[in-house]
């Protein structure tokens, strides 16, 4: 059993009803990936979300990273 990305779902509980049968399945194993796969670690220093405002003062929220602690701050728009 596999998903098919893309394809018609007919309801929510039909998804969620798949991925408990192959959760089942898959207890205890290591999901296969193909050969030709690779992949990256992304460890960011930093993160800003920008929340637009419809009067211009948007919200700029900045996360900083230092030794494994997240800090927040805000920023002028």
């Amino acid at each position: 059993m596999c998903f098919n990305q893309s394809k018609p779902l007919s309801s929510e509980s039909e998804l969620i009803s798949k991925f408990d049968d192959i959760k089942e399945q898959m207890a205890g194993n290591i999901v296969p990936k193909p050969k030709n796969w690779g992949g990256y670690i992304i460890k960011p220093l930093s993160i800003e979300f920008l929340t637009f405002k419809e009067n211009r003062l948007h919200l700029r929220e900045l996360y900083k990273n230092a030794d494994g602690q997240w800090s927040k701050m805000l920023l002028q728009p």
